[in-house]
C-alpha cells in the first residue's frame, strides 16, 4: 500500500469540565503528552482557586463595618461564601446595604473570584 493511502490511527483526547450547567469542552487534543499537561495545570489551577476560597472573611482587607455586616448579621465566613450569596440575599438584612455590597463586588473582582452580585 502506498504511503499516501495509509489510515492514521488518530486517538483523541478530550478534556471536559463539570459545573452546575453540565459539561463542556476544554480541549481536543490528539497527544497524550499534551492532555497530560494540561490536566496537570487545570487540576493546579483549581488546587489555587479551592486555598484561596477557603480563606476567611476575617483575613480580607474589608472595613470593619463591612466585614461585621458579612460575618455577624448574615453569617458568611469564607471568601467562598460571599460567592454563593446573591445581591438580594445580602442586601436584605438589616443594616446591610450598598456600600456593603459594593465593597464586595470590588474585592472579589479585584481577586478575579467568579461571583453572583453583578458589577460596579
Amino acid at each position: 500500500m502506498k504511503p499516501e493511502f495509509r489510515i492514521r490511527e488518530v486517538t483523541r483526547y478530550v478534556i471536559t469540565r463539570f459545573d452546575e450547567r453540565g459539561t463542556h469542552p476544554i480541549a481536543q487534543v490528539d497527544n497524550r503528552d499534551v492532555a497530560e499537561q494540561i490536566m496537570a495545570a487545570l487540576e493546579a489551577k483549581a488546587e489555587v482557586e479551592s486555598s484561596a476560597l477557603n480563606t476567611p472573611i476575617d483575613d480580607l482587607n474589608f472595613s470593619t463595618r463591612t466585614r461585621n455586616n458579612l460575618v455577624f448579621t448574615c453569617g458568611l465566613s469564607t471568601l467562598e461564601d460571599l460567592t454563593k450569596v446573591s445581591p438580594e440575599q445580602l442586601t436584605s438584612k438589616r443594616g446591610v446595604g450598598v456600600e456593603t455590597l459594593n465593597d464586595v463586588i470590588q474585592l472579589l473582582n479585584e481577586r478575579g473570584v467568579t461571583h453572583r452580585l453583578g458589577s460596579l
